[in-house]
């Protein structure tokens, strides 16, 4: 996928999402009571050839309405994707998978102000690593490591309790699509969100 096409498919995102509730009432203007946070805590699994297991998954963020169903906001997240043995002949070495991602989101409440379930979607900036260790026969495996930045796509689904209390807890799940030159990183993640 291009850059142009990313960008052609966030933008659609954001239209239709827009579109979907043409009547919400314009903010009188930006207030700070308005603005929620959350923060995120749970696993990733890389889905490419070869990639490890998957591991930790951090990332926090905060988002303000635009429309009354509609939120916009900014998030950051490091993913810890695991580790994996690389062996020529005699000699072997391991390669670290790590993600660091700083996302512009739009998420989207079909209940509005309170919401139990919300969708999310944006472009990012993802810096991806595929680092071999400390090594003296590193040098034989360069060809293998990766460290590129790239625009991508973040795609999400929360599930959150409601209520009044000013901390809630929920479930996300997401996706992110990374083009990088060897191909596309597809990573999932299934965190624990704590909403306040």
């Amino acid at each position: 996928m291009t850059r142009r096409g990313l960008l052609t498919r966030v933008l659609l995102v954001a239209t239709m999402l827009v579109a979907a509730n043409p009547a919400a009432p314009a903010r009188a203007g930006a207030r700070l009571a308005d603005v929620r946070g959350h923060m995120l805590l749970g696993y990733a699994k890389l889905f490419d050839t070869g990639a490890p297991g998957g591991s930790l998954s951090i990332g926090a963020g905060f988002d303000h309405p635009v429309a009354e169903r509609l939120r916009v906001g900014l998030d950051i997240g490091y993913h810890l994707l695991g580790s994996r043995t690389l062996t020529q002949g005699s000699l072997s070495t391991g390669l670290d998978y790590t993600v660091f991602e700083a996302l512009a989101m739009l998420h989207w409440a079909p209940d509005g102000r309170d919401p139990r379930f919300t969708l999310s979607a944006g472009p990012g900036l993802f810096v991806a690593r595929a680092l071999l260790g400390a090594s003296p026969v590193g040098a034989s495996f360069s060809g293998s490591a990766i460290e590129q930045t790239h625009l991508g796509l973040a795609l999400g689904a929360m599930v959150a309790k409601r209520g009044a209390a000013p901390v809630r807890l929920g479930l996300q799940a997401g996706v992110r699509i990374i083009p990088l030159d060897a191909g596309n990183w597809t990573l999932t993640t299934a965190r624990v969100a704590i909403l306040y």
